[in-house]
């Protein structure tokens, strides 16, 4: 016997085992008896027409082994094919080799001369080489497979319909799109001459074509051959087959194409359900459905939901290895890092994304993307090379017009940053005029171009012509709004808004203001101030739709410049008209440039207040975004550690998932079931300048600050009215901040003097700038001071009223601000018209102190999380113990003071002590974190990060933050400082306690004990730290009487008076009453005894 047919035997022995149990794990149908089922193959056809892909392999397996012992071999090798096209569903080509290799074998072995069959084979052989990305050898093998059915058929026989098919497709793929339309065409001619009517090869030609002619730009052509291979392929195969969805999911890709966003989520939402139910979850083309809807996302600027969908991908082709779809992946991720400003890991991420056959057309956006990442580097000749590079290889033979025009318009962008407006001009003009012929009027890319060449006009001081020029980019991004008129707005903005437009509304706005600025003509200014309206209500409509804080966060950063120029324009309308609702207008929109998400999360407390909306419900959307966040810690844990691990990233990614879907679905039924609810959250009504004076006392001043550009403007609340003063700060002023900061947190240096001197000018300087022009308003006794950006770090208290002389370090009878005002701080101006809590079970005090800081040992290979060498506090225990005796609270200390006690616990108490290290991550402030007592917990890990905070249910009045730079965080442009004290605010607490440095044991817990003093005796809170201070300066000696011991407390949020009972207090008191009340009765009843003897002796 030959070696050949050895081998042939031994495949045929083993690989039935070896298949059989690989397709048998958990996929098989219940085994029946063979004399049930004789006829595998008719119960393999079966399950096949129904899309039961496992149970028709289990057949199939069964068919061609009792086919061999049978002596059957052209039956057998018929299944070996059968399976081999089964592999081909599940797009695994190396299975599909190994059945169509034994196939082949059979056929060689018993009917060499069967050169039908040997062309089917090397047709399913060309298939799996397709699938296995190698177009060049599936070419190969249908022509091979082409010349035997021409030998046998004939040149014009229909059965060469599905060759010529799968010959367009490979010269697709190598980029040769005149072949495969040529190929793609006859396949369709020949399938006309074929019976079978409708027929499945016409349905994939006619897609196959309708791709050419959506890359190439011929989107009629495109249009007409997706929808006719749509039409079949739901007659062919049903509405809910697999066939059909890929259909769906060609139209999705060209609906994304054409800025039909919504009919495209409506058609990828469709097929996925359509491949989960036939296939499950991991199904490698669902990788295709994530991407693009990662896609949409993109385009929404939703960025971090987009990752979610590119990590979900991911996670599905690394089950199933798809080199080009997963570079396509990389890609596009780290276009999401070049829109976060992270260049390097965006260039890292755009790299990898790079095809691996040179000048593919995907490599077009990896070499723009990577030339808007060196051009934010400021490395301008590597960006304009890279430019060129993109368009170079978009006119070619593997571009289309759609890449062109996209590279034009960026290479447009790129001349236009360095003010070379001409160059600019040429590169839009060009990317308008092909995105016209490609798209006519409404289509987001033309209008993109005409808002370009808008901002150019407006840049070189045109402004009536740029006004026209945006007018035409509004029409062209709303369907039927055709008004050419540049003063006028759509009658009503859209529900669902291209994220461009409010673009394009904020360009006009600030034509119409310059235009008023130039001619004095007051029609300008007032169409100004409507445009900027409108354009904060599309953003506020775009907010709506995004489910994450970063992507609200990222949003906020973008358009903090629309915000400020919309309050300039209402300042100039107010001193214009005088009405007084556009000087509130004005505040309002200074209000909203400081924080978006704690806006909506008191939002979200107003409506719980309110009761509309159940508890449930909102706690149900908390609980979900925990879920979320909790997840992303842990990669972001794992990815900092030096050495993660990619199998727990790619689990929790999955978990995101399915998250991150339950939370959009909630969150539709919310705006269903809800609608009243939703506007007011997203596009409520801005400030009620009447409630918010209603909160304030007679004696109480609330003074904003607000950076545009160079001006500083001034807003001042009180009983009297709100004032608006602006001015323009030296540059000393920005560069005083860190010295000043320096100066104080320094503490006691050998350099006292020098010290004292940095101090003293410094602390002037602010008073002057800050304070002293605003002191005819400021005729109170209290001061809520609403910083921004570098102002948020300041101690206001510690301000000098009055230029001091001298070099030798007397600080304790300097003129302190806290002199004249008793100060206290807010995020927002709504930060003080949180509702009060009603419900808190326990009206008392619960303190924290873990005290013993002690990493737990982890198992070989586990990351550790808990932070090794914090040292023990001791001062802390033993000032908590006295706020407790002082108080009558409850004291949770050592391990009961682990985080699983402090969320079981902290609900239910009218005031929450934490005396604790912090960990502040520079990073990501969302996990910043405190470090609480570290008890053995499977699910906690003992450190309570600020998101964590964020998604309790607080019904605290105060919370006291004792520890190191609770309220020190990062400053981000349109969210303001993200530290652990603001995520109190977010869980409804109305008042916080925190410290913006290291804080000194002692000096700390001598004027937190002072506090607490004051607070039993009815003090209002913020008066209560005030006089604290006060009091410490004056009993402090030279030394300790340095800002850096007793400035660091900010009282955050509302002052009231907080009742505290104190159990042990009115124990004591009673008995006191009790004492005196019977020593009264005893003194009384002696009285009574003597008068009567006297009585009796008279």
């Amino acid at each position: 016997m030959s070696i050949f047919r050895v081998q042939i035997l031994f495949w045929l022995l083993f690989l039935p085992i070896f298949m059989g149990c690989k397709n048998n794990k958990g996929n098989a149908p219940k085994q029946l008896s063979d004399t049930v089922y004789t006829d595998y193959a008719t119960q393999a056809a079966r399950f096949e027409k129904e899309g039961k892909i496992d149970s028709a392999a289990y057949y199939y397996n069964k068919q061609w082994q009792k086919s061999i012992h049978q002596n059957k071999m052209k039956a057998a090798t018929l299944a070996l094919l059968k399976l081999a096209i089964l592999e081909k569903e599940r797009k695994r080509s190396r299975e599909m080799n190994h059945y169509l290799n034994l196939a082949d074998s059979l056929r060689n072995l018993y009917f060499p001369e069967h050169d039908s069959l040997k062309a089917e084979i090397l047709h399913q052989m060309a298939i799996a080489s397709l699938i296995s990305q190698r177009p060049e050898k599936a070419i190969s093998y249908l022509n091979l497979s082409k010349n035997l059915k021409t030998k046998i058929y004939g040149n014009n026989d229909t059965i060469l319909a599905n060759t010529y098919n799968n010959l367009g497709i490979c010269y697709y793929l190598l980029a040769d799109f005149e072949k495969a339309k040529e190929n793609y065409l006859l396949a369709i001619n020949l399938a006309r001459k074929m019976k079978q009517n409708p027929n499945p090869i016409i349905a994939k030609a006619s897609e196959n074509i309708a791709m050419i002619y959506d890359f190439q730009g011929d989107y009629n052509r495109a249009i007409f051959y997706f929808s006719e291979g749509l039409r079949l392929k739901s007659i062919i195969y049903g509405v809910n087959s697999v066939e059909t969805a890929r259909a769906y999911l060609n139209i999705s890709n060209f609906n994304v194409t054409l800025s039909n966003y919504e009919e495209a989520l409506t058609s990828l939402l469709r097929v996925e359900n359509i491949f989960i139910n036939h296939f499950g979850p991991y199904y490698k083309d669902l990788a295709d459905v994530y991407l693009n809807l990662g896609r949409i996302y993109i385009i929404r600027s939703d960025y971090e939901k987009a990752l979610v969908y590119y990590n979900k991908s991911a996670e599905i082709l690394r089950r199933n290895p798809d080199t080009a779809t997963l570079r396509l992946i990389l890609a596009n991720i780290g276009y999401i890092y070049f829109v976060r400003n992270n260049y390097p890991k965006a260039i890292q991420y755009l790299s990898e994304g790079f095809s691996s056959q040179k000048n593919r057309p995907e490599d077009i956006k990896v070499y723009r993307n990577l030339a808007r990442c060196y051009q934010s580097l400021g490395r301008r000749d590597t960006a304009d090379y890279l430019f060129r590079k993109s368009i170079q290889l978009s006119e070619g033979k593997t571009g289309n017009p759609y890449e062109l025009a996209t590279s034009l318009l960026y290479y447009g962008e790129f001349f236009f940053r360095n003010k070379e407006y001409d160059k600019a001009r040429k590169n839009y003009l060009e990317a308008y005029k092909i995105f016209n012929q490609l798209f006519g009027q409404n289509n987001r890319d033309r209008a993109y171009a005409i808002l370009k060449l808008g901002e150019i006009l407006l840049a070189e001081g045109k402004e009536k012509e740029a006004l026209q020029t945006l007018q035409d980019a509004v029409v062209a991004m709303i369907p039927l709004y055709n008004s050419r008129n540049p003063f006028d707005l759509p009658s009503t903005l859209p529900q669902v808004p291209e994220y461009y437009l409010p673009s394009a509304m904020y360009s006009k706005a600030t034509a119409l203001f310059r235009l008023w600025e130039k001619t004095g003509d007051t029609a300008y200014l007032m169409n100004s101030g409507r445009h900027y309206r409108a354009c904060i209500t599309l953003t506020d409509r775009i907010r709506s739709l995004y489910t994450s804080d970063e992507s609200i966060i990222q949003l906020s950063q973008n358009i903090r410049k629309y915000i400020e120029d919309a309050m300039k324009a209402s300042i100039a309308i107010f001193k214009y008209t005088g009405d007084e609702k556009y000087l509130a207008e004005a505040f309002d929109y200074s209000d909203r440039s400081k924080s978006a998400l704690l806006l909506l999360a008191f939002r979200d407390l107003d409506e719980i207040a309110m009761g509309e909306v159940p508890r449930e419900v909102l706690d149900e959307e908390k609980s979900l975004r925990n879920r979320i966040m909790g997840y992303k810690k842990l990669i972001y844990d794992q990815e900092i550690s030096g050495k993660p691990n990619s199998a727990k990233i790619a689990l929790w990614n999955a978990e995101i998932f399915k998250l991150e879907r339950l939370l959009e679905a909630h969150l539709e039924q919310i705006r269903k079931n809800y609608p009243a609810y939703y506007a007011r959250k997203y596009e409520g009504k801005g400030i009620d300048i009447g409630s918010l004076q209603n909160a304030l006392t007679p004696d109480e001043s609330i003074i904003e600050y607000t950076f545009t550009d160079s001006t500083l403007y001034v807003f001042i609340l009180n009983h009297q009215g709100l004032k608006i003063m602006r001015q323009r700060p030296k540059p000393s002023l920005y560069t005083a901040v860190p010295k000043f900061l320096t100066a104080i947190q320094s503490g006691l240096t050998i350099d006292a003097s020098s010290q004292f001197q940095t101090f003293t000018r410094h602390a002037s300087l602010f008073y002057d700038v800050l304070i002293k022009p605003y002191r005819n308003f400021l005729k109170c006794h209290k001061l809520i001071v609403i910083p921004e950006g570098i102002l948020s770090h300041l101690p206001f208290e510690a301000f000098l009223s009055q230029k001091v002389e001298g070099k030798i370090p007397e600080y304790r009878n300097l003129p302190y601000l806290m002199n004249n005002y008793c100060i206290r701080y807010a995020y927002v101006a709504t930060n003080l018209l949180i509702p009060e809590k009603k419900n808190v079970k326990n009206n008392k005090v619960a303190a924290f102190a873990p005290v013993v800081f002690k990493p737990n040992s982890h198992a070989h290979g586990q990351m550790k999380l808990y932070p090794d060498s914090l040292p023990e506090l001791p001062y802390s225990l033993e000032e908590t113990r006295k706020v407790v005796r002082m108080t009558g609270g409850d004291l949770f200390e050592r391990e009961n003071a682990s985080e699983a006690s402090f969320k079981r616990i902290s609900s239910d108490y009218k005031i929450i002590h934490l005396a604790t290290h912090t960990w502040i991550d520079t990073l990501n402030p969302f996990f910043s974190k405190f470090v609480m007592y570290n008890q053995p917990d499977s699910i906690e890990d003992n450190l309570i990060s600020m998101y964590e905070i964020t998604n309790l249910n607080l019904q605290s009045s105060l919370v006291v933050l004792n520890s190191c730079n609770s309220e020190i965080g990062n400053t981000m442009s349109g969210e303001g400082v993200f530290n652990l004290a603001r995520g109190f605010f977010y869980a409804g607490v109305p008042a916080v306690l925190a410290t913006l440095w290291e804080v000194d044991d002692n000096i700390g817990s001598d004027i937190v004990q002072r506090f607490y003093k004051k607070l039993m005796k009815g003090v209002p809170a913020d008066e209560a730290l005030w006089e604290s201070r006060k009091e410490y300066l004056q009993q402090s000696d030279r030394l300790k009487a340095h800002p850096y011991f007793w400035s660091p407390y900010a009282f955050i949020g509302q002052s009231k008076v907080i009742e505290i009972k104190n159990p042990a207090r009115w124990y004591r008191l009673m008995l006191l009453a009790t004492g005196i009340i019977a020593l009264a009765g005893l003194l009384l009843g002696m009285m009574r005894y003597n008068r009567k003897r006297i009585n009796r002796a008279v």
